[in-house]
């Protein structure tokens, strides 16, 4: 077999819940704000920086897209929380949407 392959399991623990408004601009761009809460009162805030960008792909119906978000804090454990989280997606004329998160986060 050519290419990568991988294996990825769950984490064992409750679900997180994600929240967000996006505004969509011009050719594809838009910006965002919302939440993440993780159970238990913990929840990260985070917003746009500068702003993301989706667009379609080769695979006929599909759009895929990157942004980055500002951590500008949080609840509970995330109380003055800061970093940066990026998200790379894609989703369907359906409305299924996949979305693969990388954050590295701070708190006091």
């Amino acid at each position: 077999m050519n290419g990568l392959t991988t294996n990825l399991e769950g984490a064992a623990g409750s679900s997180a819940k994600f929240e967000s408004q996006v505004r969509m601009g011009a050719e594809g761009a838009f910006d965002e704000d919302g939440r993440i809460s993780f159970g238990d009162g913990n929840i990260i805030h985070f917003e746009t920086v500068n702003e993301g960008h989706a667009e379609p792909t080769a695979a006929p119906g599909i759009t895929a897209g990157a942004v980055i978000w500002r951590v500008r804090g949080g609840e509970g454990q995330f109380a003055g929380a800061s970093g940066f989280i990026t998200s790379n997606f894609f989703f369907d004329m359906s409305g299924e949407v996949t979305d693969n998160q990388f954050g590295v986060i701070f708190v006091p």
